[in-house]
């Protein structure tokens, strides 16, 4: 496992070295000619809309705000809440409270104290502080052959306490560790707003790591990952690439459910023909290592399906110890703000690494709509082997949002 992570290691890092180099400041202006001339009220509108959704490009201001989005796959169309964000210890922390409640009743208090600026302005170092409710958790049992007729759910409550450090000896690379303490996660029957009348995990699956326990475990856990970053723009990158790898360790107080984690993942955005054509490719790896009396909790394990990794497949539709994903995805500017797209999403699960290939495949076309900098809102139209599935998001499925999370990812969101 250690040899098979190395490589993917050493692999990841010689595909960077190109990019990493391109330390020149992104384009002023992302696509080339688009195919129509875009309508002003099109334009008027979406422009109004990326004053409100903007993902965080410009400078943030202090005080009360509305906190919008932010919650894991399943948490329904909209969420929302009050926050608060100041500065402190002479301006030298930056410091964010925020609450928010989703159309599933899903319930999330998060509240981080960062000090951005350390080291000339190199290393940024914080603790962070979440609370979850999530209240319909999709379920479908173990392996790459779980039956959509066995849909199930959970609801989980989990509060996370974690300290981190990220160094940048260049803008394009980081170097990151955390540490936190995960308290006892509750599993329970799901309820709230707007539950489909699925079946109950806990009853459907007992035997799946974990299920049943009356009493989880407590974890610390820790992580260190390297990643070089040379994107334009995480929520709608048109150039550069983003390469990670990253070890994490879950040690539990019931040793019985630790294990380790080794992560690898590639992504790479491809301006062609004058920026008419944008092609984005990913990779993904995640890889479970457990002793032969451990195992893995489910609600811990990779998982894949959902809006991001094989669109067309309900949120968490695979789950195994070990998981590999590949994408990519063309557009093509039809307007100034709205491009089309095409795409393939590909990959599975499995509970040994030898049995990890691409069974998995998915086809789809959408319609991306953005401002200069982040992805208003997309819709695609995705075909697998269960037949077809339309998918609005706010997001673009190429942002990697988790990988700004500092908390462990409980359940693990694809």
């Amino acid at each position: 496992m250690i040899r098979r992570f190395m490589r993917a290691l050493l692999f990841a890092t010689v595909l960077a070295q190109p990019v990493a180099a391109q330390e020149a400041p992104p384009a002023p202006e992302p696509h080339g000619p688009a195919l129509f001339d875009e309508p002003g009220l099109l334009t008027s509108a979406l422009d109004f809309a990326g004053r409100f959704t903007s993902r965080g490009d410009g400078e943030r201001r202090d005080g009360f705000y509305p906190k919008v989005g932010g919650m894991i796959s399943g948490a329904g169309w909209i969420s929302a809440g009050p926050g608060y964000r100041t500065k402190l210890f002479g301006e030298r922390a930056d410091a964010d409270v925020h609450m928010t409640v989703s159309w599933r009743s899903y319930l999330k208090a998060d509240a981080s104290l960062e000090f951005p600026l350390l080291a000339d302005g190199r290393l940024a170092a914080g603790t962070e502080a979440l609370w979850q409710d999530s209240t319909q958790v999709n379920y479908f049992g173990l392996g790459p052959d779980s039956s959509e007729a066995l849909s199930s759910q959970y609801r989980l409550t989990t509060m996370n306490v974690v300290g981190y450090a990220r160094y940048r000896p260049e803008r394009w690379l980081a170097i990151s560790a955390r540490g936190g303490w995960l308290d006892r996660p509750s599993v329970t029957s799901a309820t709230g707003w707007f539950k489909p009348d699925d079946l109950d995990a806990q009853t459907t699956f007992p035997n799946d790591p974990a299920m049943t326990l009356v009493d989880q475990p407590h974890f610390v856990h820790g992580e260190a990952s390297v990643t070089v970053d040379t994107r334009d723009f995480s929520d709608h990158p048109t150039r550069g690439g983003l390469y990670r790898a990253s070890v994490a360790a879950y040690g539990a107080d019931l040793h019985r459910y630790s294990f380790r984690r080794y992560e690898v993942e590639g992504l790479h955005a491809l301006p062609m023909f004058d920026r008419a054509w944008i092609l984005l490719l990913r990779g993904w790896g995640v890889f479970s290592d457990a002793d032969a009396t451990q195992e893995v909790p489910f609600y811990l394990m990779p998982s894949l399906g959902g809006s991001n990794t094989l669109r067309g497949y309900s949120n968490y539709r695979f789950h195994d110890r070990h998981l590999v994903f590949a994408s990519t995805e063309s557009r093509w500017p039809l307007f100034a703000h709205v491009d089309a797209a095409a795409f393939v999403d590909t990959g599975t699960v499995a509970a040994r690494v030898e049995d990890l290939g691409l069974d998995k495949w998915v086809y789809g076309v959408g319609l991306r709509v953005h401002s200069h900098s982040s992805t208003t809102a997309r819709v695609d139209v995705a075909h697998t082997d269960e037949g077809w599935k339309v998918l609005f998001r706010s997001s673009d499925p190429f942002n990697l949002a988790r990988l700004k999370e500092w908390t462990a990812a409980v359940p693990f969101v694809p």
